[in-house]
């Protein structure tokens, strides 16, 4: 692989990282208003509402150029947009070093995407996407299809269970407690990893998600709040990807 070849990884990366940074928080604006969605309208500055052009949403060289602020009215643009472009960069570069530049890594490669939208969403706002998780699964059976590592049967069973084991731990729990333990949008995530990794990888997502959910839980310090099971789940399937 060329310089240029990870430059242009890299490059597509922060143009996704922005993607997602403006997702996740148009997910929060959605919370407050019904005006705003990921469509509609078009990238404003969140300080004087103003339509951004398009030379100013080119990953990382507008906020260089801007010097981190806005073109109109000169408030600072938050400097998570940089981060999110260069680690989604980072990200990129890694994945095809890891994986061949083919139709199935493509593939594979938006579907990490997406799981990093869930977990960021999960993470921020103990949210998951349901349209993102039914894409996932689409995409997973998908995957299945062109792949030879995990067959169609498996995914479909992996989707089966993933979803009704969580729905029958949680139906537990609520039977003795009276409220759910469980977000019923981590059912359907889980379904849509399990649908991507197969039935055989159920355990090891949910003891990796269920470590590493708890760590995020202590190391955040959130009082009182629920654990954000399904960023452990993304995590944990990320990492499966990866080293398996």
């Amino acid at each position: 692989m060329f310089l240029i070849d990870y430059l242009i990884f890299f490059f597509i990366g922060a143009i996704f990282g922005s993607f997602i940074y403006s997702f996740i928080n148009r997910q929060s604006s959605e919370l407050e208003s019904a005006n705003i969605s990921i469509v509609s309208p078009p990238s404003f500055c969140p300080q004087c509402k103003k339509t951004l052009k398009p030379i100013m949403l080119i990953p990382i060289f507008s906020y260089i150029f801007l010097k981190g602020k806005c073109w109109y009215c000169k408030s600072a643009i938050k400097s998570s947009y940089l981060f999110y472009e260069i680690l989604i960069g980072i990200f990129s570069v890694a994945f095809f070093v890891e994986f061949d530049a083919s139709w199935v890594s493509v593939l594979k490669y938006i579907i990490c995407l997406l799981i990093i939208i869930q977990i960021l969403l999960d993470y921020r706002f103990l949210l998951l996407s349901t349209n993102v998780s039914i894409l996932i699964i689409l995409l997973g059976l998908g995957l299945a299809y062109l792949d030879t590592k995990i067959s169609v049967i498996d995914s479909f069973i992996g989707l089966c269970l993933g979803y009704t084991s969580l729905w029958l731990i949680n139906f537990i729990f609520k039977t003795f407690k009276s409220k759910d333990g469980i977000g019923s949008g981590d059912f359907i995530f889980l379904a849509a990893l399990c649908s991507l990794m197969g039935y055989k990888l159920i355990g090891p997502i949910v003891l990796g998600a269920s470590l590493i959910s708890l760590l995020i839980y202590l190391v955040s310090n959130r009082e009182k709040q629920l654990l954000p099971f399904g960023a452990g789940m993304g995590i944990a399937t990320l990492s499966l990807i990866f080293f398996l």
